[in-house]
């Protein structure tokens, strides 16, 4: 018995054998890669890269004045009852000035969260603990992932 052959030279059955494997191994792949889950990755990668940026310039900053860094705090903060200051800049627009750090301690701009379309507001939360210390976060980081850069005491 001889097959009817199409134009290539396969049958119609050979052909969407073949169709559905390739798709069946597309899915798996694109399963297996998971686009969301890398931007994700990459997006909280970016958090942790700029919370350090922030944390050494204003180490920097701290060191050339003699460990004060009360310029950079908003005008009239208030401590809550342990002592500390909390500025929140993942809500509203920023009350830390960081606009001194740029040029001598961040090359070019002020980083902010990748998931942060104001460009007043950074996205990351900032506490200066009563002795001290203080600690940077990143509030809106993806998967489930809590970003905390360790204090520094000034």
């Amino acid at each position: 018995m001889k097959t009817k052959r199409g134009i290539f030279g396969f049958t119609l059955i050979e052909l969407l054998i073949v169709i559905g494997i390739i798709s069946i191994l597309a899915g798996i792949v694109i399963i297996a890669i998971n686009p969301a889950r890398q931007f994700a990755v990459a997006r909280n990668a970016e958090r942790r890269s700029e919370i350090r940026t922030i944390m050494d310039a204003i180490t920097q900053y701290s060191i050339d004045r003699r460990g004060r860094i009360v310029s950079l705090l908003p005008v009239g903060y208030v401590t809550d009852s342990t002592g500390s200051i909390v500025i929140n800049n993942s809500t509203g627009p920023d009350e830390i000035n960081l606009s001194p750090l740029v040029a001598d301690y961040i090359p070019s701009y002020i980083p902010f969260d990748p998931d942060t379309s104001d460009n007043r507001i950074t996205g990351y939360v900032f506490i200066l603990h009563a002795n001290g210390s203080l600690t940077i976060s990143a509030p809106l980081a993806e998967l489930g992932v809590e970003i905390i850069l360790a204090t520094r005491t000034f």
